[in-house]
């Protein structure tokens, strides 16, 4: 069997299969629709009342037309099937043809072979000889086995022309029976729409009548239903009626009762009361006599008092005495003084020049600091608003590529940022420190007034508890002023070196020494020896919030730190004008515009390829024109180009 047969069986066999499938098939329908034939007269009723008269005609109606369908489809499998089986057996035929005429081909090229070897060899005999007559007769000998040689060809390519012309003669039996095949085709096709659609017609109407039909049943169905709950909504209110009134008879009988025990009640509280006032007589008479033994006593204290005044006249005398033994002790002492008031008033006046001197000194220094410190703060301006402008720029770039970005690829609406995200609120100069520390001081020292007890108890604390919080030079005054000034610069310096520059901070300090586990209505105060470790913690969350935690903080230094604050939440706003989410957008577009470019240059190459195939196409045009126009088509009875003419002029 040929390699073309060995590949050919298998699709064969298939189609076979495929045909035995078919045919089983349409026999199961055939016994089902029989049985079921069998069986319609005994459900048919109880399948309508389970499924309904319209999901049932339709059922039947998919059924009636799926039917239709399968035996229109095995027409056009029949003209399938036979066009195949023709195709199977021209293929076998022209396998056969080309065994042989590969079988011809070989045993003529072996024949010839030993023919032109023999002609060849036969030459060195022909040369060897001499005789003029001898070599003629060997050179028509040689001339016959030629001619024999070029015979064998001829009759082979005769052959082969003679295959040619049934081929072609083949080709266009062919192509008639395809004709005729597809005009069946197209005629049972005719016939299957009008069936089709005179039976889409038909089985419409009838589930159309069977909806209706169902249509009729469920609205005497629901009518039904309605009734029934109008039955039984009436009974219900009847029953609800009745039984409020005997709840409202109910509750009346209660309220008597309860009526009645009030009365009682009442007049057990009234003979209550009655003894309550006997008893509160009683008590304002023992008072009563209370008072009069008050009385008695403190006129016997009047008398002990007249004698003890008799005494002190006596002790005053004495005193008196006494002054003026002290009067003279005085007068040498205020001459002593004056000695030294004239000593230690040279010693100062020597002290003043110098302090003059040492002040001039740190005036012209302290001139040419805050020269320098304008000078600095003016470059420090000067690159400040550079690096401003390069950032602004940058991040207007940035605004205008995403603005691009929403607005041209992905067509959404695109929100700018606030102006506010390019403003900076920093001091205008470093020498504005010393307003600073005036406004501090005037805080503090409202702020160590509080008007609430309870903040002035927790003060009162950090005195006693955080005196190392006290600058060196408030406790050098502290020994020369009176008692209550002393805590409030205690106080003073304690919430400067705090930092505490606003209520909001002096309410989270008196947080901290609050216990927690009290309510608010009894809220007592720490322990003293944890006074430390509440501010410890004061100071920690102060820090974790932004707020500064140590003395320099409120100096001269303050206006810088506060600079340097705005100025590091100024870089991190314009570090955070793209968002994450919007960069993560940038991101994902990033890589569909990758993919995207992936896709054209993919369909730029199947362009290029395309142009190749026109190419191609073009060229296989030419070459199908030029068999069209070879002279072989005339030796035909009736040539392909023909016959496509043919086919052209009938379409």
């Amino acid at each position: 069997m040929s390699s073309f047969q060995q590949t050919k069986d298998p699709e064969r066999q298939a189609r076979i299969e495929e045909r035995r499938k078919r045919i089983q098939a349409r026999v199961k329908e055939k016994v089902g629709k029989k049985e079921a034939h069998d069986g319609k007269t005994i459900t048919k009723d109880e399948g309508r009342k389970k499924v309904g008269a319209g999901p049932q005609q339709v059922h039947a109606s998919r059924s009636h037309i799926d039917k239709i369908q399968r035996s229109g489809s095995s027409m056009v499998d029949m003209v399938r099937q036979s066009s195949d089986e023709r195709e199977n057996i021209r293929r076998i035929n022209e396998e056969e043809r080309r065994r042989v005429r590969r079988q011809n081909l070989d045993t003529e090229a072996r024949v010839s072979a030993k023919r032109n070897a023999a002609v060849a060899m036969r030459w060195a005999s022909i040369l060897e000889k001499d005789i003029p007559e001898e070599i003629l007769a060997e050179m028509m000998l040689q001339r016959e086995e030629c001619d024999r040689i070029v015979l064998s060809k001829d009759t082979l390519i005769q052959e082969f022309e003679r295959e040619l012309r049934h081929k072609d003669e083949t080709y266009v039996k062919s192509l008639k029976k395809q004709a005729e095949d597809i005009d069946t085709l197209i005629e049972n096709m005719n016939k299957q729409t009008e069936e089709m659609s005179r039976t889409y017609s038909e089985e419409l109407e009838e589930v159309e009548r069977g909806f209706l039909t169902d249509r009729e049943e469920l609205m005497n169905k629901h009518e039904k239903e309605v009734n029934n709950l109008l039955d039984t909504r009436q009974r219900l209110e009847q029953d609800f009626m009745e039984r409020k009134a005997q709840q409202i008879r109910e509750y009346q009988a209660q309220f008597d009762e309860e009526r009645a025990k009030e009365a009682e009640e009442h007049n057990a509280m009234k003979i209550q009361l009655e003894t309550k006032v006997q008893k509160l007589e009683q008590d304002f008479q023992q008072i009563q006599a209370t008072f009069q033994l008050n009385t008695e006593k403190l006129e016997y204290n009047f008398l002990i008092l007249f004698e003890k005044d008799i005494e002190n006249l006596n002790v005053k005398n004495q005193l008196k005495r006494k002054t003026t033994k002290l009067s003279d002790a005085l007068s040498n002492m205020m001459t002593r003084y004056n000695e030294l008031n004239d000593k230690y008033k040279s010693e100062n006046n020597q002290l003043t020049e110098e302090y003059k001197r040492v002040t001039e000194q740190f005036k012209d220094l302290q001139t040419k600091f805050l020269h320098f410190q304008k000078l600095d703060a003016q470059r420090y301006r000067d690159v400040w608003e550079m690096n401003e402008k390069n950032v602004t720029a940058l991040m207007q770039k940035v605004l205008k590529a995403d603005k691009i970005i929403h607005e041209q690829q992905l067509g959404l609406e695109w929100a700018p940022p606030s102006d506010e995200v390019f403003q900076l609120r920093t001091s205008e100069a470093v020498g504005d420190a010393n307003p600073a520390d005036g406004a501090g001081s005037s805080v503090s020292k409202q702020l160590a007034r509080p008007e609430n007890k309870k903040t002035r108890l927790i003060l009162q604390m950090l005195c006693d508890e955080a005196g190392f919080l006290v600058e060196g030079k408030v406790k050098r005054m502290l020994d020369k002023i009176d008692k209550n000034e002393r805590n409030l610069m205690k106080v003073e310096s304690i919430i400067r070196a705090l930092a505490i520059d606003a209520k909001e901070g002096m309410e989270m300090l008196v947080s901290h020494f609050i216990e927690k586990s009290v309510t608010e209505a009894d809220q007592r105060l720490v322990d003293p020896t944890t006074a430390v470790e509440c501010l410890r913690n004061f100071v920690d969350e102060y820090r974790e919030i932004g707020g500064p935690t140590t003395a320099a903080a409120t100096g001269s230094d303050n206006p810088s730190k506060t600079s340097r604050r705005e100025e590091q939440q100024f870089w991190e706003r314009m570090s955070n004008v793209i968002s994450g989410k919007t960069f993560r957008l940038w991101m994902n577009l990033y890589e569909q515009m990758q993919k995207l470019n992936e896709i054209l240059m993919q369909r730029q190459k199947k362009i290029t390829g395309n142009g190749s195939l026109e190419t191609q196409n073009l060229e296989l045009r030419k070459l199908l024109s030029q068999y069209m126009s070879a002279r072989v088509n005339d030796d035909l009875y009736i040539p392909p180009a023909q016959m496509l003419q043919l086919q052209q002029q009938g379409s």
